[in-house]
């Protein structure tokens, strides 16, 4: 038994819980006979998803029998799992009196503080294992995590240093140094010594040191170039082409990225067995990316054809993962939280396949069982507080508002840590009813999303402008009814944060209709029509312009693209609705393309979508969801979109059915008999109930449609009226052409052109 016992410990301290899981099943019944078997054993469960059954084992064990530090210890660490803080506390502190103590007794005292934002009490005990074990990298990075977040950037420094000498390739170590050293504004220093030894020395270690340091601090071209360089001269090095894939990834360059992967993944000439002693695994995970990137481009057939050719793919959580994803794709929500259930079973501590379950559990509205899975990500990955905040509905203890406030305000956290850390803080004191301090993290999230991001509220300005040009009532009038007869598609558009998602919910709980989320097919066809004028030997214009070579044929051609590609996500159902906000730039296609097709447009208070939209850390921050973190963008876009939205409502009257948002909360019985009536749908009761379906919710709103109708956003605005001044007067200059001598004075970025209108990712 001991021997089993001192095996478990190893596997498990040595993070190694995939074998640690499977002994303890092998061997269940032996270990339930002794005290510490039991203890290992809730631990066991805990990691599997059940906690439950470690309550039950805990509750068998007599802590007075335990005669040992490690037992004490293994049995504090499970109290500190199931959330006991308190009685985690008091073991492990009683196991410092036994003559066996470890490092690793220590290291959890150490992280039972840390989370609870006791800095130094963490710092001791970590000092102390430390102590015990000089060379162990994870305490000295933990404990440069800690310096980091005291702001002693000098002492952290010196720990991630001693690290990387111990574990040259400790990534987080190194990102961790980078961070520092630009926060010291020595990153020029570091990136100058790489350059300088990449002269004299050229080899692959410093291609990636510097191409990684490039890469933390924000110099995506230059990285790009490095890795670029170095994978042409290194070919056998897999980090290098890793390196590349991730830069690729990170600009947006899904394609570029995409191809170099199944060009690798056709020809492994390059793989050196040396080099790459895992060969078969490696190539694998190179095949997992390049799905994942498939996916991201809505390849989902493709994606799905090659996963499911992988051979054993039940012993890899990547295939479970990608697959959920394509499930949630398609809507399949029930079917991807099983599929990950499954998942777990084999993998109880895969930190993805717990955050990929917890994501969609969340979005078909089981946030029990999410909250018990983000609890077990809390436990494996203390930094998780930030979504667990979000899980509780944000309601935060003093301490996790501590560690929250640490996250935000340290110089070394990646900045989209920092951010996603602030936009919580602020939900936080929003609730607490601080509406000043809440304002001002608010600021500092935004801010921080901003020195990231590119983007240039003219260029949608400058679209919207030729739009109306372009889109006249003649122009109208020659295309009028020559589009597609079908009535499947329901259109709902406006602002983000305008009610969108729920009025996709309302119509998606009835019998006859299949809510399909924020679709990229208008925006896709937008994209394609230059190649399609092309084809058919016309002069390939872009949009808006193209609009004017436009036929019938080309009419319904569009049209088909759109149908057939809706008809792979459902063919049961007789009604669809696509609910991508920013289709709001597109009507005047849309119903020349689908003539029957309901477009049904969301009305809310300018400032409360305002307030909305700058409350919302959006996935997609790229392209033109970026006006959503700085008011004044906000403020144009607002502008844009009324502009807009009155131009298609001369050009096509009676044909857009206007919903208030805030009429929807105070009458909505009433209101939903309109919508259904205005959609040519028969009444059902059960759209009262919308909140209950178990259809997935994909979008920001993915919390607020699972409590029904509420009233509490109408007017949220006046909260925090004082500091709405920017967006305030952008509302009052209204839409002004480009050309208008007022507009010179905004000097902003330029966004790429692209793909744009997701509010997720």
């Amino acid at each position: 038994m001991s021997s089993l016992i001192s095996r478990l410990r190893k596997l498990f301290k040595s993070r190694n819980t995939h074998d640690f899981s499977n002994l303890c099943k092998e061997n269940y019944q032996t270990l339930l006979s002794s005290e510490e078997g039991k203890i290992l054993l809730g631990i066991y469960h805990f990691l599997s998803g059940e906690p439950q059954k470690a309550e039950e084992l805990l509750s068998q064990v007599s802590e007075n029998s335990l005669n040992s530090a490690q037992g004490l210890s293994d049995l504090g660490l499970l109290y500190f799992f199931l959330g006991r803080v308190e009685d985690a506390e008091r073991v492990l502190k009683k196991a410092l009196k036994f003559s066996d103590v470890d490092d690793a007794l220590y290291a959890r005292l150490g992280a039972l503080y840390y989370s609870q934002g006791k800095l130094e009490e963490a710092q001791h005990y970590w000092e102390r294992a430390l102590s015990l074990n000089p060379n162990k990298v994870e305490i000295l990075y933990n404990l440069g995590v800690l310096h980091l977040n005291k702001g002693e950037l000098e002492k952290a420094l010196d720990l991630f240093e001693r690290a990387l000498r111990l574990k040259p390739d400790f990534r987080e170590a190194e990102e961790k140094k980078t961070l520092i050293l630009l926060s010291l504004n020595r990153i020029d220093e570091l990136v100058e010594e790489y350059y300088r030894e990449l002269e004299k020395n050229p080899n692959e270690e410093v291609y990636i040191k510097l191409g990684n340091t490039l890469y933390t601090a924000g110099r995506l071209a230059e990285a790009r170039a490095v890795f670029q360089e170095g994978a042409e001269k290194f070919p056998h090095d897999p980090r290098l082409k890793l390196g590349l894939i991730e830069v690729l990834k990170e600009e947006g360059r899904t394609y570029q990225a995409g191809t170099l992967l199944k060009e690798w993944l056709e020809d492994t000439s390059w793989v050196d067995e040396e080099k790459t002693p895992n060969k078969d695994e490696f190539l694998m995970q190179m095949r997992f990316r390049l799905n994942e990137l498939r996916i991201q481009a809505s390849f989902l057939d493709t994606a799905e054809k090659d996963l499911e050719k992988v051979e054993n793919k039940e012993d890899y959580p990547e295939y479970y993962i990608l697959k959920s994803k394509i499930l949630m794709e398609r809507n399949k929500g029930l079917e991807a939280a099983d599929l990950l259930r499954e998942a777990k079973e084999r993998f109880p501590a895969h930190l993805g396949v717990l955050q990929e379950l917890v994501h969609v559990l969340t979005s078909i509205g089981e946030l029990e069982e999410a909250k018990e899975i983000q609890s077990q990500i809390v436990a494996i990955n203390p930094s998780a507080v930030i979504q667990q905040v979000e899980m509780e509905d944000y309601k935060a203890t003093d301490e996790q508002i501590q560690v929250l406030e640490t996250l935000l305000n340290s110089p070394a956290v990646p900045k989209q840590t920092r951010a996603s850390a602030g936009f919580v803080l602020h939900k936080v004191l929003e609730k607490r009813k601080d509406y000043d301090k809440a304002f001002e993290v608010l600021i500092k999230a935004n801010e921080l999303v901003k020195e990231e991001i590119n983007y240039d509220w003219r260029e949608h300005r400058f679209m919207i402008q030729r739009t109306i040009e372009v889109f006249t009532p003649e122009v109208v009038e020659r295309l009028k009814g020559r589009g597609h007869p079908s009535k499947r598609p329901i259109f709902v558009l406006g602002m983000p944060r305008s009610g969108t998602t729920l009025t996709e919910q309302i119509l998606g709980s009835h019998s006859m209709v299949y809510p399909a989320g924020e679709l990229p097919f208008v925006p896709k066809i937008v994209n394609l029509i230059p190649k399609a004028l092309q084809y058919v030997g016309k002069e390939p214009k872009e949009w808006p312009e193209a609009i004017l070579e436009f036929d019938e044929r080309l009419l319904k051609s569009a049209a088909q693209y759109y149908l057939d590609r809706v008809a792979k996500l459902d063919s049961e159902h007789p009604r669809i609705v696509d609910k991508l906000p920013h289709n709001f730039d597109y009507v005047g296609l849309i119903l020349l393309m689908f003539p029957n097709a309901k477009v049904i447009h969301l009305k809310r208070n300018d400032l409360d979508v305002a307030v909305s939209n700058y409350q919302q850390n959006f996935a997609a921050k790229h392209g033109t969801m970026g006006f959503a973190f700085d008011l004044r963008w906000i403020g144009h876009m607002l502008n844009d979109h009324r502009a807009i939205m009155e131009h298609w409502h001369k050009l096509f009257p009676g044909q857009i059915y206007e919903l208030d948002y805030q009429r929807l909360t105070e009458e909505p019985e009433e209101v939903i008999r309109e919508l259904l009536e205005f959609c040519e749908l028969p009444w059902e009761d059960r759209v009262l109930e919308y909140y209950k379906t178990k259809r997935p919710v994909k979008t920001a709103s993915i919390k607020q449609v699972r409590k029904g109708i509420y009233r509490s956003s109408v007017e949220k605005w006046r909260r925090y009226e004082k500091y709405l001044t920017p967006v305030i007067e952008i509302l009052q200059e209204g839409f002004k052409k480009l050309e208008d001598p007022e507009i010179e004075k905004y000097q902003d970025k330029v966004i790429p052109k692209g793909l744009v209108g997701y509010t997720v990712g």
